[in-house]
C-alpha cells in the first residue's frame, strides 16, 4: 500500500525520505514478588486497545524494560512472557497463562513524546516439569514429538517440546500440585503415559504415575524411553482398540 519506488540499473534512486513523528513509550520493572530480585529472562508485550500486539520490551539485568518502538497516543495493555519458573501476569497483577484476554487488563494511557513509567510486574514463582525422551533400544534422543501435561483431574494444561538432546520443559509455569504427563506425535514410536505405561490414542491419564510439583523448583527426571512400534502410527500390537477415542 506504499508508494512504489522505481530503481534503475547503475543508478541511485534518491529522495526516499521519511519524516517520523515522535511516539510514546511504556516502561517499568519486572521482579520476584517475594525477594524483589530483578528478573531479566523474559520480556513484556504491549497491545493496543483492540488487543493487537504492537511492541515488545526486554528486561535488562536490573529488570527494567521499555517498549521497542514509539506508540501513538492512546490506550494500551501489557503482559509478561517467558520468565521461566514464574507465572506470567497481565498488568496490573492479573494472572495470564497462555491465551488470556489482554484487554481484561488495566488500561495504560500513552501520550506521544512521553514515556509512561511504573508499569511494573512482580511475578510469583511456580514449578516446572522436565525430562528427556529417548529411544529405548539405542538410547538416542528423540526431538520430533511433544509431551502433554495434565492436571490432577486429567484435564489437559500445556505441552513441552524436546530439543535436539531430547530434553523438554513444560511450556508454562505450574501451581504446586499433582500432575500427569504423556507423549504425543513421536512418529513410529509407541506412545507412553508416565511412567512406562502404554498410551495410544486414548488412555486414562490419571492411571499414570503422579508427578508432584512444588513452587520455585523444577520436577526433573520425568523421562520417557520409547520403543518403535510395529505400526506406522505409533500403535503397539494389541492396542488396536485405541483407534476410537478423543484426540487431545
Amino acid at each position: 500500500s506504499g508508494t512504489p519506488i522505481v530503481v534503475a540499473a547503475s543508478a541511485t534512486t534518491t529522495g526516499i525520505d521519511f519524516e517520523l513523528a515522535v511516539g510514546g513509550l511504556v516502561s517499568g520493572t519486572v521482579s520476584d514478588d517475594s525477594t524483589h530480585v530483578p528478573l531479566d529472562t523474559g520480556y513484556v508485550d504491549i497491545y493496543n486497545a483492540a488487543g493487537n500486539w504492537v511492541a515488545t520490551g526486554y528486561s535488562n539485568s536490573s529488570g527494567i524494560y521499555s517498549s521497542s518502538q514509539g506508540l501513538p497516543s492512546g490506550t494500551y495493555y501489557a503482559r509478561t512472557y517467558s520468565f521461566e519458573g514464574y507465572f506470567n501476569e497481565l498488568y496490573d497483577d492479573l494472572p495470564c497463562a497462555s491465551g488470556c484476554t489482554v484487554t481484561d487488563g488495566t488500561p495504560i494511557g500513552v501520550t506521544a513524546g512521553l514515556t509512561t513509567t511504573g508499569i511494573d510486574f512482580a511475578l510469583a514463582e511456580g514449578g516446572l516439569i522436565s525430562g528427556t525422551i529417548t529411544d529405548q533400544l539405542t538410547g538416542l534422543p528423540l526431538d520430533f514429538g511433544r509431551v502433554y501435561i495434565y492436571d490432577a483431574t486429567g484435564a489437559y494444561l500445556m505441552r513441552g517440546y524436546p530439543n535436539s538432546s531430547g530434553q523438554y520443559t513444560s511450556q508454562d509455569t505450574l501451581p504446586a500440585g499433582t500432575y500427569y504427563a504423556r507423549t504425543w506425535s513421536f512418529e513410529d514410536y509407541a506412545e507412553e503415559l508416565y511412567s512406562e505405561i502404554s498410551c495410544a490414542l486414548s488412555c486414562t491419564i490419571t492411571n499414570g504415575t503422579p508427578i508432584v510439583v512444588t513452587l520455585g523448583s523444577t520436577t526433573t527426571g520425568i523421562d520417557f524411553t520409547l520403543r518403535e512400534s510395529v505400526f506406522a502410527d505409533g500403535f503397539e500390537s494389541g492396542d488396536l482398540s485405541a483407534w476410537s477415542g478423543t484426540v487431545p
